[in-house]
């Protein structure tokens, strides 16, 4: 009987089992087939948008058609306009397709060159930079912006789309560039006005700080911060007479004991030796105060170095005029026997701009940590077709964040050619007592001032003696 019980109620339990899950089968069956029928209704109206965004793509490609159609027969009727000379029917049919179709950088160009026909130059000038955002290498606006500019005496920037224009492959220049080049040299020339005037009688870099200094000292505050701020801690491009006296006055004295520094270390080495005839090139030279001091230090120390050429790099026509001043106030300016000058940025340098027929002297103050301009490509330029003996001086603030830019270009040289270091130092806090102001010299080094920084290198390149790879220890 027990037995018979125990069958009884597995039975039930199985049944019972059976039921649950025949249940819970049936549950999950209606699940499945409502999440297919889900599927299925998602499928078809993924199939529904994607049917109706092709239709839309057919619609707008139609569209797009009709309206190049429509731009290339309104620009066929705009270059009718334009080549016989109607400039403003050709205006108003380019201006349609630009404001109501596409600014094609074509067209914007063509409106650049209808302005400039009616006497328009600065809208000119809008219409070509539209051009160029849109086409960054489009050459014919890069070239006609840049005669613009021509037309408006702004030589510095015509002659900076005009480099650029060329670069891109533009050779229809007509004469163009070398005019503005040889007009941008025209400009250059031994400055006269009330602040040469002033200083006249100024034989000394010191005498020319200190009249620097006197006319700031009698600004404003306000004035003075005005005028510090335009020069951009040294790095702008500087064009009116304030901004220059502002920047011997903020830097010159800087300028000056870094430089001298640097010189003994050259005088100290042999380097500056009797009738050494010699080459300068003075890169981003302002108002020439590297090559002033070498050439005042020569005379004060009474080292006979024949400086038959001196090169001075900068883009600013007004601080390059001044330095020409300088230099021929300087004590020893005057033994200088040619001086050149190339108004350029770095970046714009070619290599037959460097050529030197003697050893050359490369003076770089305050200007290799600037950012503005590629290193190696500076070093190439320099070193390309050059077989002399050189110098180099660097001396820049000490930025931790653009040393790497001096110890680079270093290394260039090193890597590439026999060269000898004679210096390498760095000082975040250069105090008085290091000889960096004469105020307070014989002050037992003692100064309120603001420590400056310095980070240097002088050296040595032999450019007849190339390396070999087996010469080098570590390929740079």
């Amino acid at each position: 009987m027990e037995l018979i019980l125990a069958i009884i109620m597995i039975t039930t339990m199985f049944l019972a089992v059976i039921s649950y899950y025949g249940k819970k089968n049936e549950t999950l069956n209606k699940e499945y087939f409502a999440l297919n029928k889900e599927k299925y209704e998602l499928q078809k109206k993924v199939t529904e948008l994607t049917e109706k965004n092709n239709e839309l793509n057919q619609k707008y490609e139609s569209q797009n058609q009709r309206y190049n159609k429509v731009a290339r027969g309104i620009r066929k009727i705009g270059d009718t306009y334009f080549n016989n000379k109607d400039f403003n029917s050709a205006k108003e049919m380019y201006s349609f397709i630009a404001n109501n179709i596409y600014p094609d950088p074509y067209v914007l160009n063509m409106l650049g060159i209808c302005f400039f026909n009616l006497k328009d130059i600065q809208t000119a000038i809008d219409f070509f930079s539209k051009a160029i955002s849109k086409k960054n290498d489009y050459a014919a606006s890069y070239f006609n912006r840049g005669y613009c500019y021509y037309i408006l005496k702004n030589y510095d920037q015509a002659l900076k789309d005009f480099k650029k224009a060329k670069s891109l492959g533009w050779e229809n220049f007509n004469g163009s560039l070398e005019e503005v080049e040889s007009l941008l040299q025209q400009q250059i020339r031994l400055e006269d006005s009330e602040y040469t005037r002033l200083i006249s009688s100024s034989s000394s870099f010191d005498e020319i700080l200190k009249n620097c200094n006197e006319s700031m000292m009698v600004l404003s505050e306000s004035d003075k911060e005005q005028l510090f701020n335009q020069i951009c801690h040294g790095e702008a491009i500087l064009k009116s007479d304030l901004q220059l006296r502002m920047y011997i006055f903020a830097y010159g004295n800087m300028h000056k004991h870094k430089l001298i520094a640097a010189f003994d270390v050259l005088k100290s080495k042999w380097a500056l030796t009797e009738n050494l005839k010699l080459d300068i090139i003075d890169y981003g030279c302002g108002q020439a105060l590297a090559s002033s001091l070498f050439a005042e230090y020569c005379s004060d120390n009474g080292i006979n170095v024949n400086i038959e050429n001196l090169l001075l790099v900068d883009p600013s026509v007004q601080a390059v005029s001044r330095g020409l001043f300088h230099i021929n106030q300087i004590k020893g300016g005057s033994t200088i026997k040619q001086i050149k000058t190339k108004i350029s940025r770095l970046d714009d340098l070619e290599p037959s701009d460097l050529t030197t027929k003697n050893s050359a002297l490369h003076l770089f103050s305050n200007i290799l940590d600037i950012n503005e301009f590629d290193i190696e490509k500076l070093y190439r330029n320099i070193s390309q077709n050059r077989n002399s003996t050189d110098y180099f001086v660097c001396v820049s603030p000490y930025y931790p964040y653009r040393i790497e830019r001096l110890d680079n270009f270093y290394r260039y040289f090193k890597s590439n050619y026999k060269t000898k270091l004679y210096s390498k130092r760095s000082s975040q806090r250069w105090r008085c007592k290091e000889r960096c102001c004469d105020d307070c010299i014989g002050n037992g080094g003692s100064c309120t001032r603001k420590p400056w920084t310095r980070y240097e290198y002088v050296f040595k390149v032999n450019f007849s003696y190339p390396l070999t790879l087996n010469d080098h220890d570590i390929p740079f």
